[in-house]
C-alpha cells in the first residue's frame, strides 16, 4: 500500500517536470507536499515491514526501493527550485532535452513501483533498451560548455550550471530506483 502512495507522489512529481519550460504556480510547494507524503508513506512502510514476520521478498530491499523513490522525489523537487529561480524565458535546448529524459525516467520509476506493489513483480526492460543515463550525460556536457560560451551573467550561469547539475542527479537517482526496484521484484 505505501508502496504505492510513493509511486503516486513520484508519478506526481514527474509531471512537474516540464521540458516546454513552464512551471504550473504553485509547484515549489506541490512538490514539497509530495517529498513530505513519500517521507510519511516511507517511514510507515519502514514500520509495516518491522512488525510483519513473513514476507515474500527481503523487507530491505523493498526499503532501499522505497528510499530511492523517496529520494527520487526530493531531486525533482531541487529541479523545481531550480527552475523557480532562473530569469523568465526559454531555457537553453539541451536544459529541455535533459529534463525530458529526466521525466521520462521518473515516469518509469512510478510505472514500475505500482507495478510492484500490485504484483510484487516490478518488470524487466525489454532487450535493447539503453541506459537514460548515455544521453543525459551527452546532453549535460554539451550544456554546460553551451552555458559557458553563451555571454550570459555569471549569476544566470551558475544557476544554469546547478540545473543541469540537478538533472542528470535526477537521471542518475531513476538509474539507481529503477535497479532496487527490480532488486525487490520477487522472482
Amino acid at each position: 500500500m505505501e508502496l504505492a502512495v510513493i509511486a503516486e507522489q513520484v508519478q506526481g512529481a514527474s509531471a512537474l517536470l516540464h521540458p516546454n519550460g513552464t512551471l504550473p504556480s504553485g509547484a515549489v510547494r506541490a512538490v514539497g507536499d509530495m517529498r513530505h507524503r513519500a517521507i510519511r508513506s516511507r517511514q510507515t512502510l519502514e514500520i509495516r515491514l518491522a512488525r510483519s514476520g513473513v514476507h515474500s521478498t527481503d523487507p530491505r530491499l523493498i526499503y532501499q526501493a522505497a528510499s530511492e523513490m523517496v529520494e527520487l522525489v526530493r531531486r525533482v523537487a531541487r529541479v523545481v527550485r531550480c527552475r523557480d529561480y532562473l530569469r523568465s524565458g526559454s531555457p537553453p535546448a539541451a536544459v529541455r532535452d535533459l529534463e525530458a529524459i529526466a521525466s521520462r525516467g521518473v515516469q518509469l520509476v512510478a510505472e514500475h513501483a505500482r507495478e510492484l506493489a500490485r504484483s510484487g513483480r516490478a518488470r524487466r526492460p525489454p532487450d535493447g533498451v539503453k541506459s537514460l543515463m548515455v544521453p543525459a550525460e551527452e546532453l549535460y556536457h554539451r550544456g554546460i560548455a553551451g552555458v559557458f560560451n553563451e555571454a550570459l551573467d555569471p549569476l544566470e550561469i551558475f544557476r544554469l550550471h546547478a540545473l543541469y547539475d540537478v538533472l542528470l542527479a535526477v537521471v542518475v537517482c531513476c538509474e539507481k530506483a529503477l535497479k532496487a526496484l527490480r532488486d525487490a521484484s520477487v522472482e
